[in-house]
């Protein structure tokens, strides 16, 4: 019997186990189980109804699986609605098995298997078996970083939008367009119905027929929790907990798109800013008056008119304990991978390093070198600086021995501590912005600490010598 199927996976915590048991599954042709996991993983398709009751007493004769494809076709399609809907399900409960409701269909309508697996798992056992029973993984557009940005080719006269990270949980809220609501979190799992406490909230604001973008945090009398703490009871809450006293969820959202739009490899050609100002005429604007939070808001954004602006928005974020901020074009469009016009933004920072040495080049630079071996004053701190201009590293290639021991500016967007015992610091993200003729010494680690940290802080940080 297939709900036996759920019993099994769960038996073991491991997820090759899970993967293996999938993939016997699906190389005995197993056509029942798949087509049931699709209903309970794909969160495009929803049933449009909160509560399934549990089947007690007798058992029925037994419900075929043609039978529920029919249901789940008429929940689906609202076919049948409100009192029609339950209606039918009763029906389809009372001619089950107690096993077989409430172990198969009724958690494929509540689409929460209990299994401990999702779509990824279901794809990665069904790798080279079948094709046909992939699960459609859910999109997410995911931000660049500045190297590999469009950023360079953004007009910041026309307005750039910068986003605090909220640092709570992504989610999306699906509002279908009979109006009723699913959140789901990036990965694709499902919020179990009404327990968030914002869905009614997001069924009366948010357009019907789209899927809203933004993070969830949790409140508890007023004050937004630490994303390790919030998430922590994000996840337990999902899994059948409780909010403690005054535990609230917010819901800070950026972005809005239609169901249509929000499929694997789908793309939405509309500009932020036509979708932010769209988003914006739904949501109120936060209030916050003691413990009484406003449980749908927009994402604190900033219209930027230059670099210096957007960098000092994102300051501002850190020194408040948050993230940092992102930032977006306002033409950017909205597409499943990732994007070059929505920007994580980073503190950066330029260093002076000493050249020591050379790394073997690969491939197209082969016969040249492959990076600068840079260090502090100090040798706290090592990096392999890249990013060097084709021409400027044929010459110091050329002149190796002149480069040596030279002051090279480096610009990076942070330092990598080490946690080891005799293995040196490094720096996020190294590359050469020049080599530098007016200066012999290189900064210490001390001093390039300093740096980073006034680069935040907006007081002068002294340096013990």
């Amino acid at each position: 019997m297939t709900h036996q199927l759920l019993t099994e996976i769960a038996s073991d915590n491991g997820k090759l186990f899970k993967q293996g048991v999938i993939r016997r599954e699906a190389q005995a042709g197993n056509d029942e189980f798949f087509a049931g996991l699709r209903y309970a993983l794909d969160n495009i398709d929803t049933f449009g109804v909160k509560k399934v009751p549990v089947r007690t007493g007798p058992d029925g004769a037994g419900l075929p699986f043609v039978m529920f494809k029919t249901l789940a076709f008429a929940l689906i399609n609202r076919v049948v609605t409100g009192h029609a809907a339950l209606d039918a399900i009763n029906m389809s409960m009372l001619r089950s098995t107690n096993e077989q409701w409430n172990g198969w269909y009724r958690k494929l309508l509540i689409k929460d298997l209990g299994s401990g697996f999702s779509e990824s798992t279901v794809n990665k056992a069904v790798k080279g078996v079948n094709k046909d029973y992939e699960i459609p993984v859910t999109p997410y557009m995911r931000c660049s970083l500045p190297e590999s940005s469009n950023m360079e080719e953004w007009d910041y006269s026309e307005g750039v939008y910068s986003q605090i990270k909220a640092d709570g949980m992504f989610a999306y809220v699906n509002v279908s367009k009979d109006g009723f609501v699913q959140i789901t979190s990036r990965g694709g799992t499902v919020m179990p119905q009404d327990v968030l406490g914002i869905e009614a909230a997001a069924a009366k604001t948010f357009t019907h027929g789209t899927s809203t973008h933004g993070e969830l945090t949790v409140y508890r009398n007023g004050v937004m929790l630490e994303r390790q703490i919030g998430n922590g009871i994000l996840n337990s809450v999902s899994k059948g907990g409780s909010f403690g006293e005054g535990e609230i969820v917010v819901f800070d959202c950026w972005d809005q798109i239609p169901l249509e739009a929000f499929v694997s490899k789908g793309k939405y050609n509309v500009s932020y800013h036509e979708r932010f100002t769209s988003l914006e005429k739904q949501v109120m604007k936060p209030i916050l008056q003691g413990t009484d939070v406003i449980q749908i808001q927009l994402i604190e954004t900033k219209i930027v008119y230059s670099p210096d602006e957007a960098l000092a928005h994102y300051r501002d974020a850190r020194r408040r304990k948050l993230e940092g901020t992102v930032c977006k074009s306002r033409h950017a469009i909205w597409k499943d991978g990732t994007s070059k016009d929505q920007v994580k933004q980073k503190e950066v920072v330029d260093v002076d390093l000493e050249i020591t040495g050379f790394t073997p080049g690969k491939n197209k630079f082969a016969h040249l070198f492959g990076s600068l071996i840079c260090q502090s004053s100090c040798g706290l701190l090592l990096v392999n600086a890249s990013g060097i201009p084709d021409d400027l590293r044929n010459e110091i290639h050329n002149n190796r021995a002149e480069y040596m021991n030279k002051i090279a500016v480096i610009r990076s967007n942070g330092i990598m501590y080490s946690t080891k015992a005799g293995k040196k610091h490094s720096l996020f993200l190294p590359r050469l912005i020049e080599v530098r003729d007016d200066k012999t010494v290189a900064d210490s680690f001390a001093e390039i600490e300093a740096q980073f940290a006034a680069a935040i802080k907006p007081e002068k940080v002294e340096i013990e010598e």
